[in-house]
């Protein structure tokens, strides 16, 4: 319960929401925003990261971003997978499996014998689905990108999040959220940065994603200009794509990720996602016109049980919504076979560029 609270606060004082209660959290954050910003410049003193080796075959793309909260990284490594695996490419994506259960080695592979949520983590799951790629989930990314590119030997092995780690010859894609470059730079817990812009190069491109309507957003040449003055300022000048997300539509609980879209229920659904930036989420359905009934927020890579299922069920009733939508993360963790009463759906969503240079032409292009 104090966790769900802290996250909500947390949340809701990221997104700029201003009520009693969260004067109070600010007040807290603000002087424990200075700590952490103090240990995070130390840490960059003291703790160089390691850079790894892999093989001349296989390129290194790591996706990462110095903010947290759902900026758009996994999007990003599903837009890119899918696009190269589209041109023929053999691809492999790894990733940490954050907050999984158990601490082994696994892989989520089409074709083999299903991994799920607990064991691998919802991101890999989500991507594997997303993508159709294979996903390799270990604690130590170094080791596991060398296992892949030795054993496996791919042309691309895209890293998501690898933000204190590098790797020889790598290109590395930071990924930001617009509403994060028109706002001032401030540390966790008070904002939404872990470490310092300056800290987040180099970088062969950055990725700038936000959330948009039923067709791709245009971006101002104004806002362009600002934006790349700001990354200017934090010491990068290289390419710069903007992406929007956008809703291609909802898919019941029971149908996997490659099958079409369905129509809704009619009605306003009761709204719930454990994902780190719920606005996102939210904002993305106000520019649909869809309207919640209600809505429950839970920690990020919240682990659902029956009971949660249960009690959101009760909560969607008494809201007076027939059906609940959540977020694909959401939904990899709902065991289909848990009898439950109320349909869910969840919302597919897929990046398209709106300006700039899009990120797969700085994958593709060779290292100097």
């Amino acid at each position: 319960m104090l966790t769900r609270f802290l996250h909500t606060a947390f949340m809701d004082w990221t997104e700029g929401r201003r009520s009693p209660g969260l004067l109070c959290f600010g007040a807290i954050a603000k002087p424990l925003s200075w700590i952490y910003r103090a240990g995070a410049a130390l840490d960059a003193r003291l703790r160089k990261p390691a850079v790894g080796e892999t093989s001349s075959r296989t390129r290194i793309v790591v996706i990462s971003s110095p903010l947290v909260g759902g900026v758009g990284k996994s999007p990003l490594v599903a837009h890119l997978v899918s696009a190269l695996l589209n041109s023929r490419h053999s691809v492999h994506i790894v990733t940490t499996g954050y907050k999984r259960q158990g601490c082994r080695d696994v892989s989520v592979e089409p074709g083999k014998e299903p991994v799920n949520a607990g064991a691998a983590g919802d991101e890999a799951v989500m991507l594997a689905q997303m993508t159709g790629a294979a996903v390799h989930v270990g604690d130590d990314l170094t080791a596991t990108v060398a296992r892949v590119a030795r054993d496996v030997a791919p042309e691309f092995i895209i890293v998501d999040d690898g933000v204190r780690r590098r790797w020889q010859g790598e290109r590395r894609i930071v990924v930001l959220a617009a509403s994060d470059l028109d706002r001032p730079v401030r540390f966790l817990p008070d904002g939404r940065w872990r470490i310092a812009p300056k800290r987040a190069w180099p970088a062969a491109g950055v990725a700038i994603i936000q959330v948009g309507q039923g067709t791709s957003t245009a971006i101002s040449p104004e806002v362009q200009q600002q934006h790349a003055r700001t990354l200017e300022s934090w010491g990068y000048d290289g390419p710069i794509g903007w992406y929007t997300s956008l809703v291609e539509g909802v898919v019941p609980l029971n149908k996997g990720a490659a099958e079409a879209t369905d129509t809704p229920p009619s009605g306003a659904p009761y709204l719930f996602c454990g994902i780190g930036s719920p606005a996102r989420f939210e904002r993305q359905l106000e520019f649909l016109g869809v309207s919640a009934a209600g809505r429950q927020r839970f920690p990020d890579h919240h682990a659902y049980s029956p009971a949660d299922m249960s009690d959101l069920e009760h909560q969607c009733r008494e809201a007076g919504a027939d059906w609940m939508l959540t977020t694909h993360k959401d939904a990899v963790k709902i065991d289909p076979a848990w009898k439950l009463t109320v349909p869910v759906y969840w919302l597919r969503i897929r990046l398209e560029l709106a300006a700039g240079t899009d990120m797969l032409s700085v994958v593709r292009e060779q290292t100097p």
